[in-house]
Parts: C-alpha cells; structure tokens; sequence
C-alpha cells in the first residue's frame, strides 16, 4: 500500500500489516486496508498459477496491478 505498513484484513480476518505476502486460496476475496482514519475496501480475484500482486494507493483511493513503488 501506499502508505506502507497499513492494517490488513482479508476476508474479515485480520492478517498484519502492509506489505504482506500471503497464501490465498483461487477466487475472490475481500480487501480493506486502514490508515489512520481512512479506510478502503475492494475485491481481488486470486488465479491459479499466476503471480498475484497488488497495490493500494491512498493518495488516489485505487487498486493497481502489481508491486507499489517503492
């Protein structure tokens, strides 16, 4: 996420903080991340066999493809 270390909760579990590399199983699932007093929440759709990664951005409140700028 952008900003990194935000809470993480997927599914409704929470699961640690930004950046976080997780084992999800084939599907849709349920993001929020929560910084301070904003909070966001958006689906992702893991695939089987591919390299699954994404970003947050609080700063333009979307979800992007891939790694976040480092």
């Amino acid at each position: 996420s952008v900003p990194r270390a935000v809470a993480l909760e997927v599914d409704g579990k929470e699961v640690g903080r930004t950046p976080a590399k997780l084992t999800l199983k084939t599907g849709v699932h349920v993001v929020v991340v929560e910084s301070g007093e904003s909070k966001a929440r958006f689906l992702i759709t893991v695939e089987e066999g591919a390299e699954n990664k994404w970003c947050y951005s609080f700063e333009d409140s979307s979800v992007h493809d891939g790694s976040c700028p480092h």
